[in-house]
Parts: C-alpha cells; sequence; structure tokens
C-alpha cells in the first residue's frame, strides 16, 4: 500500500465547540448489520468493502470485560417473548419449564437483593448469533434495585422492532445505581439506557435511533462499547462525574472499519473522554455546552487513526465547545488526524477556555489548531532558532510554550514545555531532521493559541 500525503486546502468543517419474534432461537453465523451498505449473503453479513464480520460474542471472547458481583443467579434459556408466571413472578419455579430475558427482569424487579442475569451458552452459543426480539413495552423496564446483566461467554442480540416509536421508554430497561450491564448487542434502541452510577460495557449498539446511553450521576461506560447509527452514543443531562473510557464510535473493531454515527458524545455536564476511538465517519464527535468551573478532559483518544495505525478516513474530529462557561482540557495523549479540514477550530467567546496539551495533530488538510475568532486566544508564540541543541524564540503574552516537531506546520511530535516570561523563551532539545518546529503557548487562564510558524530544523 502507498501512502499519499495530500496537500493542505483552505477548506475548514471542523469544529472544536449517537429474528424474527422466536419460540426457540434464531441463529446467525456472521453479525447483521443494518446500516452502513452493508449486505447479508447465505453466510451472514458481509460489509461493503467485502470483510465478513464475525458475531459479537465471539469477538468478545478475547476481550477482558467486569465481571457481576456476587447475587442470585437468574440463567435465561430461551429467546423466546414469554412471561409465564406474569408480572407477579418472583422466583424462577414460576417461569415454567424456560426462563426468558422477560421472566428474568420480572423476577428481578419483584425479588430483592442483587440479581445476576445470565444466558445459557448452549442456547447462546458466542460463535453465533442469537436474536431475542423486543416487539413493545418491556415488563418492569424501570428497575429499581442494582442488578447485573451480562451475555459474557455468550452470543445474544437483543433487537428491537423497528416500528417502535423513538423515545419508547418503557421498551428499554433501566441501569440503576450499582448495576452492571455487560456483553450483550443492542439494535434498534428506540430509546435510551438510563445509566445512573452505573457500568455499560462490551455491548454493541447499532443502528442507533435516538440516544444509546442517556448518563446520570457517575456513570462509567466503557470500555469496548461499540456505537454506529443516525442516533448519539453516549449523552449527560447535567449530571456529574460521567467517564466515557474505552469505546468504539463510528468504528468496529472486529474489522478496523468505520461505522457511521451522527453523535459520539453530547455533555451538558463536565465528563472524562479518555482512550476511545473515533472513526472517519461522524457527524460530531463531542459536543458540549457545560457549565461550571470544572472542565471536560478529552485524553489519549484518537481520531483518525485506528489502534492498529491504519487511516479511519477523510471525516475530522468534531469536537464542539460551547456554552458560558465552558472549560476544556484536550490532552494529554490525544491523536488528531488526517481529516479533510482542520484539526481542530476554536469558536471561544469571552469565558470560555480550551487548552490543548501535549497531542500529537499531524496530517489534516486544514490547520492542525484553526481559530474562528482570535480575540479570546493569545497570539501564538514566535519560533526565532533551531539549533541542534536547543529552539528558541519570543512571545506576546506570558505562559507555557509547548514546542512540537511536524513535516509541516502542525503538531505531530511533542517534545516539551517551558515557560515564557519577559517576553522570551528556550526549550533544550533536537528537533528531527526533515521536521520542522512548531510551538503553542496556553496562557495563566488555560487558554491555548494556534500552532505557530513553521521553522525548519538544520
Amino acid at each position: 500500500m502507498t501512502l499519499v500525503r495530500v496537500r493542505k486546502s483552505g477548506c475548514l468543517t471542523l469544529l472544536l465547540l449517537a429474528c424474527t419474534a422466536c419460540v426457540g432461537r434464531s441463529v446467525q453465523l456472521f453479525e447483521t448489520l443494518p446500516q452502513d451498505g452493508d449486505r447479508r449473503g447465505d453466510a451472514g453479513a458481509v460489509t461493503g468493502d467485502g470483510v465478513a464480520t464475525p458475531p459479537w460474542g465471539s469477538y468478545l471472547q478475547g476481550v477482558t470485560l467486569p465481571a457481576c458481583a456476587t447475587g442470585a443467579s437468574l440463567v435465561v434459556t430461551t429467546a423466546a417473548e414469554e412471561q409465564d408466571g406474569g408480572t407477579s413472578a418472583a422466583d424462577p419455579t414460576q417461569a415454567g419449564p424456560t426462563l426468558s430475558l422477560w421472566e428474568a427482569l420480572t423476577i428481578a424487579y419483584n425479588r430483592p437483593g442483587y440479581d445476576v442475569i445470565t444466558f445459557d451458552s448452549s442456547v447462546f452459543p458466542p460463535s453465533q448469533r442469537t436474536v431475542i426480539s423486543v416487539s413493545g413495552a418491556l415488563p418492569f423496564a424501570l428497575q429499581t434495585e442494582a442488578y447485573c446483566l451480562s451475555g459474557a461467554g455468550a452470543g445474544v442480540a437483543l433487537v428491537w422492532d423497528a416500528s417502535l416509536d423513538i423515545e419508547c421508554w418503557t421498551c428499554v430497561f433501566s441501569v440503576p445505581a450499582g448495576s452492571l450491564v455487560v456483553g450483550l448487542e443492542l439494535v434498534n434502541l428506540p430509546s435510551t439506557l438510563d445509566v445512573n452510577a452505573a457500568q455499560v460495557a462490551g455491548c454493541s449498539f447499532s443502528n442507533i435511533r435516538y440516544v444509546a446511553c442517556e448518563c446520570g450521576a457517575n456513570a462509567l461506560i466503557g470500555p469496548e462499547n461499540m456505537f454506529s447509527g443516525s442516533g448519539t452514543g453516549v449523552r449527560n443531562s447535567f449530571y456529574a462525574g460521567l467517564v466515557v473510557r474505552g469505546n468504539y464510535f463510528g468504528f468496529d473493531p472486529r474489522t478496523s472499519t468505520n461505522r457511521a454515527l451522527s453523535q459520539a458524545v453530547v455533555l451538558f455536564s463536565p465528563a472524562l473522554v479518555e482512550q476511545n476511538t473515533f472513526g472517519g465517519e461522524i457527524t460530531y464527535a463531542v459536543s458540549s455546552t457545560t457549565q461550571g468551573t470544572e472542565p471536560t478532559v478529552l485524553r489519549n483518544n484518537r481520531w483518525g487513526v485506528a489502534p492498529d495505525g491504519s487511516i479511519l478516513g477523510s471525516a475530522g474530529p468534531h469536537l464542539r465547545a460551547y456554552g458560558n462557561p465552558s472549560r476544556w482540557v484536550i490532552g494529554p495523549g490525544n491523536i488528531i488526524a488526517h481529516s479533510t479540514a482542520a484539526g481542530i477550530v476554536l469558536f471561544p467567546g469571552s469565558s470560555d477556555f480550551v487548552e490543548i496539551t501535549a497531542n500529537s495533530i499531524y496530517d489534516n488538510m486544514g490547520a492542525g489548531i484553526e481559530a474562528g475568532d482570535t480575540t479570546f486566544l493569545p497570539p501564538a508564540p514566535v519560533i526565532t532558532t533551531v539549533t541542534a541543541t536547543d529552539v528558541s524564540g519570543t512571545c506576546a503574552d506570558s505562559g507555557r510554550v509547548e514546542l512540537f516537531a511536524d513535516r509541516g506546520d502542525e503538531g505531530e511530535l511533542y517534545l516539551g514545555s517551558v515557560e515564557c516570561t519577559a517576553g522570551l523563551w528556550s526549550l533544550v532539545g533536537e528537533v528531527p531532521a526533515g521536521f520542522n518546529a512548531t510551538a503553542t503557548l496556553t496562557d495563566g487562564q488555560g487558554r491555548t493559541s494556534v500552532f505557530s510558524g513553521p521553522v525548519a530544523a538544520p
């Protein structure tokens, strides 16, 4: 494969500112992918580029997932939508010869204590995809006590009827404080998984129609969730403490390919977003109208580059930070690359503060950091001298200068930082041959400039 470096253009689009009904079970050898131009042949699902997609349960066999706490066991043994014993059942003996997910949820609701709902792997083998159809409201969708719902070690796909109304709240189970939902495939979600001080991990959310995970205080989303569809992956509504860690947004880790997604993460309160991969077909990766003094922190994420290093496509990291006030810390350790526009575009207001620190920003067709309004940003530092041993320059405002090396005018390699005082700065370090030195300045209020002009290494 030949990698062609594309000349930058002036365009800017990136802003910084988600079976049928069965009596027994329905099995597929490969996962049905209901979007992105996928097609299903006799053997199962095949992606638009001809790559066969293994079942989600099979993929999870090689992934480390959180385990359920100790609790009363409920093992689902049928994919049927049955509810023997009615809505008052409080013990598995009331469910008849088999136990459905509906019956397990009913029992978990009616009896006190922590319940662990798992799936019989002989009925739901991980190497295959067994569908549980959801055609309407679930019994006791609003769970009130902590529980664990685990498809780990099995191949379970919950598929909601596409005709269900969006925002059918009773069609999706809630995830109350202390709960864990893990190892499931969830397709055509009509509403949201309400996650409150609980964890969702190892789940595939495909064909999202509204919001996959609506998060309350102290929710943990991840690791190893995958999100795709025309809706939003994760959203918090004015609750603090959300952590979004180790997920795949608009990216399929099984095939290392992009999946379309409208919005990845939408924030109304500060959150920590780290170690995630954002694919190349996301309309907006992270958007926020956060309030207060605590920042939203984005660190060690990937935009435009897969975990195996392959390029994911041309769409850039559409990060939106707006509101009054809004505080962001972007870094350290993010990779922001291969955008058809700029890497990051800043539109801060008088009380918006966006700190960009110690990232790898490169190979974007527009600028690495583009200022939509420079009025509230500090001026970029000026590099005056690049020698074999150090780099020095000047600054109009005092602050922290970060030095980078890049083949163009962005910041691929982070080399270190130094304070600029009295208008001068100097940093000991070597810029690799064939690279240019570039720099940013972050002032005392936490606002980062665009990149300086590049100066070639000697």
